[in-house]
Formats: C-alpha cells, sequence, structure tokens
C-alpha cells in the first residue's frame, strides 16, 4: 500500500475546492497528527501547548500518578519523533528532550542504579539535545567568535567551511563547560 506524492497530486487535482475542503475536514476528524498539525497552522503562537501534552507522556513514562514508571523507550523516542514531524521550533523540541533527561535523572535518583540502556537512551538524547542546541546557536557563535579565528593561508575556501565546523562546535562546548564549572 504505496502511495506516491505525483499519485496523490494527480488525485487532488480532480477534486474542486469544496470537496478538497471536506476531506480535509474528515482527516483533521479522524486523525489526532492531522488536528495537532492544524493547530499549529491555526494558532502558532501556541505550539507551547503541544509541547506540554508530549511532556505529559515522556513524564508518565517515567512517574505515572498512580504505580512505577514502565519505561517504554519506543513510546519515549515516538513522542519526540512526533512532536519533530509536528514542530518547527528546534527550541521546544531541545525542551522536550530535556524533560526526557531530567526525567531519567530523577527516575535513577529516586529508584537506584537502572539497566545500561537505559543510561544509554538518556546519554544520546542528551547528546543529540546538545547538538541541536549548538546548532540553534551556531549564528550567534560564529559571529561572536569566529572572526577572531585565523585559518592558515593554504587552506582552500572547501578546507576552511570543515575547519569551522570541526573546531567551533568543540570550541562552543569548552565555552560551555568552562562556564558551567
Amino acid at each position: 500500500m504505496d502511495i506516491k506524492v505525483t499519485d496523490l497530486k494527480k488525485y487532488l487535482s480532480t477534486k474542486t475546492d469544496k470537496e478538497l475542503r471536506e476531506e480535509i475536514i474528515e482527516l483533521f476528524k479522524s486523525n489526532d497528527k492531522v488536528k495537532e498539525y492544524y493547530f499549529l497552522k491555526v494558532k502558532p503562537g501556541e505550539e507551547e501547548i503541544l509541547m506540554n501534552k508530549y511532556k505529559v507522556i515522556i513524564q508518565n513514562q517515567f512517574f505515572p500518578k498512580r504505580g512505577v514508571g514502565q519505561l517504554r523507550y519506543s513510546v519515549l523516542r515516538k513522542a519526540i519523533s512526533d512532536f519533530k514531524k509536528i514542530s518547527r521550533n528546534p527550541q521546544y523540541l531541545t525542551e522536550l528532550m530535556m524533560t526526557y533527561v531530567e526525567n531519567g535523572v530523577e527516575f535513577t535518583c529516586t529508584y537506584g542504579d537502572i539497566d545500561e540502556t537505559f543510561y544509554s537512551n538518556i546519554a544520546s538524547m542528551y547528546q543529540i539535545q546538545l547538538i541541536i542546541c549548538l546548532r540553534i546557536t551556531w549564528k550567534a557563535f560564529c559571529h561572536c567568535r569566529l572572526p577572531a579565528f585565523r585559518y592558515p593561508q593554504c587552506l582552500n575556501t572547501r578546507k576552511k567551511k570543515l575547519a569551522v565546523m570541526t573546531l567551533a562546535p568543540a570550541a562552543a562546548v569548552r565555552n560551555i563547560n568552562a562556564a558551567a564549572f
């Protein structure tokens, strides 16, 4: 059951505007992901509300209202993945990822030592979150730090770009660590 975008375009071109509206409304009524998508289209300033919904999903995996958390990693990854597909704001995505990490740390502090998979998942999520944060601040970092960086004259433009991509994030991490500790 595979359909291509060209097939969909052909199908949609046979519909009138009224039929397209009716089909979108039917899709909206029957699919929660479509509701979330259009929620952000209709109310773009209220993305935080949607993020909070996904935060609750993550928090409930670690600390449900009753009982002990089940830690279904597939549910945790799906929550992050679903939000990433809907949201275009990387700051909200990193906030959601940090919720995952913070709840993981709190979980291990509350219940003691967990298995290696648990720590691997938490560390991996934190690493991805840090990379996204560095990408968000990349332009600001380039403007405030890189003008002082002198490239050797022997490097061509392509190698300069590679040097910026490899050296600058490492310098940013050093600056973050220096500020934190």
